[in-house]
């Protein structure tokens, strides 16, 4: 399975909080940008979405930036996935209407079971595993 650009920036923003979040301190997204490679105005975009689905804290104006909403053992590849590109499900071919025959209704289970092995992995793997580093686990 190929993910996006989308995602890999994503990944790679919230590797670099997870290194610098044992201050949690704000980091503002251009520090964020120039560390990981990526143009400020695609990672604002993409730092909104990590936002809007609790994943960072957020704050605007003089001193603001972001950091980790969470600690980074309570956060999946599968939250940050689904932040920015929808939930993980069974893709099917978009000329199907869905269930209509037995063949296109075993098609469709077959696609879901995948996504939902996928969901599975993605959700195994915390942004501290892809980030090298071990939290105590927060209840």
């Amino acid at each position: 399975m190929e993910l996006s650009h989308t995602i890999r920036y994503a990944v790679e923003a919230m590797v670099y909080l997870a290194r610098r979040n044992e201050d949690h301190r704000l980091i503002p997204s251009r520090d964020i940008g120039q560390a990981c490679g990526i143009s400020v105005r695609f990672l604002m975009k993409i730092l909104r979405q990590l936002a809007a689905a609790g994943l960072l804290h957020s704050s605007q104006g003089p001193g603001g930036g972001y950091r980790l909403d969470r600690p980074m053992n309570r956060i999946t590849l599968l939250d940050i996935v689904a932040a920015v590109d929808g939930p993980v499900t069974g893709r099917r071919l978009l000329t199907w209407t869905p269930g209509n025959t037995p063949v296109e209704r075993r098609f469709e289970q077959t696609c879901e079971r995948a996504a939902g092995e996928l969901r599975r992995t993605y959700g195994s793997v915390r942004l501290s595993d892809l980030a090298g580093r071990k939290q105590a686990a927060v209840s």
